[in-house]
């Protein structure tokens, strides 16, 4: 599931802020483990069955600025700041006490980081009604001395029925990667999430 909120401010012609906040849940099917996983000291080893869920909020502000703007069209660069917060857990048949015994256990592991990003923006507004969007920025995360970063893009088309009021559809593309030179206690591994939803765009 992946559901967010966003609010934009145009103080000036080619100036605006923006914050937005966006939560990203996935819980994975049962898969068989072909490789022994050490978790913080608990070990799922080959062949039991094991499934997992991600769980991440983000919280970023953002600024744009208008490099080339008209009354149908504008493009420019962006930049921001934020903080990311993401669970994760594996649950499966794990062994007890480094013996044979098995028994049925979730872990969990927990990380949050300030986060900053550049990227790229457009405005087009091919009819009266209609307003086509495209927001793309690559973020940088310090999560402790982890090297990660996301990937994100939305391109979406809105008409406008009412003066303040607009439905669309948009497609939306993150994908997370966080690598450490150790991933044998903590968060670690690559999660991608593409495709459409539904837009809802209200005016004040």
């Amino acid at each position: 599931t992946q559901a967010y909120i966003e609010g934009f401010w145009r103080p000036w012609r080619k100036h605006q802020f923006s914050l937005k906040w966006e939560r990203v849940k996935r819980d994975g099917g049962e898969v068989i483990v072909q490789d022994e996983i050490d978790w913080g000291g608990v070990v799922f080893p080959v062949g039991v069955s094991v499934s997992g869920t991600n769980d991440s909020d983000f919280l970023s502000g953002a600024y744009r600025w208008s490099l080339y703007k008209n009354e149908k069209f504008e493009i420019g660069p962006a930049i921001g700041i934020g903080h990311i917060w993401i669970d994760a857990s594996l649950t499966g048949q794990v062994q007890v006490d480094g013996e044979d015994l098995l028994e049925t256990t979730t872990v969990t592991g927990s990380a949050s980081s300030i986060t900053g990003d550049i990227g790229a923006f457009f405005y087009w507004w091919p009819g009266e009604r209609w307003m086509a969007r495209g927001d793309f920025r690559y973020i940088a995360v310090g999560l402790d001395d982890a090297d990660a970063a996301i990937a994100e893009g939305r391109a979406s088309i809105t008409w406008y029925p009412w003066r303040k009021v607009g439905i669309g559809a948009q497609y939306s593309y993150t994908s997370l990667e966080y690598k450490r030179d150790t991933i044998v206690t903590e968060l670690g591994g690559k999660i991608q999430y593409d495709g459409l939803q539904i837009l809802l765009s209200l005016a004040f």
